[in-house]
């Protein structure tokens, strides 16, 4: 991981740069996944709604914005959702480094867990969020298509 890495939170003012960082993350699943990643059809208005019930982070590599994440508060953990770095800056431990900014986050809440959802059919994901502790809890049929949604969950 570079030096130069920082993490900061973001909220609804940034939501066109953490809708672009996603839409640039996800664009190699397009024809890849089935069903299609809800994310590379998800509005500008979409992130900002839910921006405006949670929050996000980006991870910046000096003053480029090359990942981001998102979450949402329950009452039982946080939930992060969309997690992406860009193509160019996979394998530096971005994607751990917003994971560990996320617990953090969680526990500046007073939440105990921390949990994420991915698909069975991206197995390099599944194994990063286990690299990192997280635990399966569940696994469900994708609710529009043939594959599987994992949910994991990582207590704090």
């Amino acid at each position: 991981m570079s030096a130069t890495l920082r993490i900061t939170r973001g909220g609804v003012e940034q939501a066109a740069m953490i809708h672009r960082i996603m839409l640039e993350s996800f664009a190699e699943y397009i024809g890849v996944l089935d069903p299609p990643s809800g994310s590379t059809s998800e509005t500008l208005e979409e992130v900002e709604r839910v921006l405006r019930h949670g929050g996000a982070v980006i991870a910046w590599e000096s003053d480029i914005p090359i990942g981001a994440g998102r979450f949402i508060t329950y009452t039982e953990h946080l939930y992060v959702g969309r997690l992406a770095v860009l193509p160019p800056f996979r394998g530096r431990g971005i994607g751990s480094a917003i994971m560990e900014y996320m617990e953090g986050i969680a526990r500046e809440l007073g939440l105990p867990a921390v949990g994420v959802s991915v698909r069975k059919s991206l197995p390099r994901n599944l194994s990063l969020y286990r690299r990192l502790g997280y635990e399966i809890v569940s696994v469900e049929p994708h609710p529009r298509g043939p594959d599987e949604t994992i949910l994991l969950v990582k207590t704090l």
